[in-house]
């Protein structure tokens, strides 16, 4: 609603940024449970890969 008033629309996404241990994950796991949404927990190096391409594809693969 606040975004309808002030004519914009919301944002798609967030990033959460900070060192590890500081509740990155929690929060948005919190954020997602309140708001009835889905919630994937991904970390950086399982989307990593040393084939061309194949780092895209597994990204792409989350959904």
């Amino acid at each position: 609603q606040a975004f309808q008033r002030l004519g914009i629309r919301p944002p798609r996404g967030i990033l959460m940024y900070g060192p590890p241990g500081c509740s990155k994950t929690l929060i948005a796991r919190a954020l997602a449970t309140e708001s009835g949404l889905n919630f994937i927990a991904i970390k950086g190096p399982e989307l990593f890969s040393k084939w061309v391409g194949e780092s895209e594809k597994a990204v792409r693969e989350v959904r």
